[in-house]
């Protein structure tokens, strides 16, 4: 059966992001992925391939913070094509 549970940290990238993947049945997982900042802040927070009424897509959430590292903004969930991966939000 295996673990029911993977983390996937890919340091190499800019931004550092770590995905998070959890069985729900077989060989289906529910995926979010977050991705860092050089402070290790939250900037970007993404569900991975959500079923919603008009398709298949990745639901994103983005975070700004202010020179003392206080979250100052967050935007309201947007959706991109699945399989994008980091977005650059324009607001």
């Amino acid at each position: 059966m295996g673990c029911s549970q993977q983390f996937i940290y890919n340091a190499g990238a800019k931004p550092f992001s770590i995905e998070m993947r959890q069985r729900i049945t077989g060989s289906s997982y529910a995926v979010q992925r977050r991705y860092y900042n050089g402070l290790g802040q939250v900037v970007q927070a993404q569900t991975v391939g959500a079923v919603l009424e008009a398709g298949t897509y990745n639901v994103v959430s983005d975070t700004w913070y202010d020179a003392y590292g206080q979250a100052i903004r967050q935007s309201i969930p947007y959706t991109v094509t699945n399989g994008s991966g980091f977005q650059t939000f324009d607001p």
